[in-house]
């Protein structure tokens, strides 16, 4: 998670990355999963909406801008890798959100606060 969210190459594919998840999952560990990943996304949510602080407007949301694309672009690829925790645990669970849900969510309220 903290390679996808700082543009860093992993040693291993998408598909070993959805592997390992799949795995997590099925082992019962899709919770504790899904709880990690949300403080993660939260906390590079958080730091990256941080880093706006300008006083120029036009600045700002030239700013807002390249957070809200790199943020989607993120949250895509995380997604990728965590669609099975998306597609069994999560769409189960009527109290959680989907991945790209949360991730909305978490920028909404990091912009707003």
């Amino acid at each position: 998670v903290r390679a996808v969210h700082g543009k860093r190459a992993v040693n291993h594919s998408l598909e070993e990355l959805y592997r390992g998840v799949e795995d997590m999952c099925v082992q019962h560990m899709a919770a504790r999963t899904y709880d990690k990943l949300q403080a993660e996304c939260e906390a590079h949510v958080e730091a990256s909406i941080e880093a706006l602080q300008t006083p120029d407007t036009s600045a700002f949301l030239s700013l807002v801008h390249g957070c809200w694309s790199a943020h989607c672009e993120e949250m895509l690829t995380l997604r990728s890798i965590f669609l099975y925790l998306d597609r069994t645990y999560v769409m189960q669970s009527a109290a959680r959100r989907s991945l790209w849900e949360m991730g909305l969510h978490s920028f909404r309220a990091q912009l707003s606060a």
